[in-house]
């Protein structure tokens, strides 16, 4: 729009260009190279001029430590949610979240149907796959309850967030992701990168579904320790606040 006050906020994916300029790294994206170097030129034009560039940290960029800011404008957040809050639904039992995302045809695919295997009851907003499953219908703005004690979901950055910052209220709860399919979403493919290297999250093992349920809830016990670093460096978690905050500032020196 080239408005004068324009102002860069994608939570935590990033710059599109760079996702692009990145993926043409990895031999895992099988997206046609020469449309993603057409595709980055009209991308650079969307983000360059902006008054201001917030990213999410953590983020899409997290899997490499050595990242310089791409514009000097570019000014690092905590995560873009709030701190979920306390579910109290009384729901019946122990379970799993599955988070149903995704491109057209992978949520479909049966990717999440790993989920039966891991001996917990199944909580999701999916009817059809509540049906196949005998999964409950509960919301997943509701996620801070105490029974659920692991989520399934690709590794969009709102998925990741809120279940790191349950630990805020106590509660370690699993994250588990699928491993990442040539057709999806390149930035899924550094997401998952980064949480693996972050240590907040296990891609889903087919072969031990319930190994890698243990093995991400036994992970989870160090989320505390991740929040109170991103507290240490911003003095808060919620990101939406802090930038805000950090708009309001900068506007006011002008």
């Amino acid at each position: 729009t080239k408005h004068p006050n324009a102002i860069y906020i994608n939570g935590g994916a990033g710059y599109f260009v760079e996702i692009l300029e990145r993926a043409l790294g990895f031999s895992q994206v099988q997206i046609d190279k020469e449309l993603i170097k057409t595709t980055m030129l009209f991308a650079e034009r969307l983000t360059k001029h902006q008054k201001l560039h917030f990213i999410s940290d953590p983020g899409v960029f997290s899997y490499d430590r050595k990242r310089i800011k791409r514009y000097f404008t570019e000014i690092q957040t905590p995560p873009q949610i709030h701190v979920p809050k306390i579910d109290d639904t009384p729901l019946p039992a122990d379970g799993i979240y599955v988070v149903f995302t995704g491109i057209k045809g992978l949520s479909e695919s049966g990717v999440y149907d790993i989920a039966s295997q891991m001996g917990l009851q199944i909580y999701s907003n999916d009817k059809e796959f509540n049906e196949r499953f005998k999964g409950i219908n509960h919301p997943p703005y509701k996620i801070a309850n105490t029974r659920i004690k692991a989520q399934i979901a690709r590794t969009g950055w709102s998925s990741v967030w809120q279940i790191h910052m349950l630990a805020e209220h106590g509660l370690n709860v699993g994250l588990l992701y699928p491993k990442y399919e040539s057709r999806d979403d390149p930035e899924i493919l550094m997401n998952n990168l980064g949480v693996e290297n972050l240590g907040l999250g296990v891609e889903i093992d087919s072969s031990n579904p319930k190994g890698s349920l243990e093995k991400a809830i036994a992970l989870a016990e160090n989320n505390i320790k991740f929040n109170q670093a991103l507290k240490a460096k911003y003095g808060t978690l919620d990101g939406i606040d802090y930038t805000a905050k950090a708009i309001f500032d900068i506007n006011a020196k002008i």
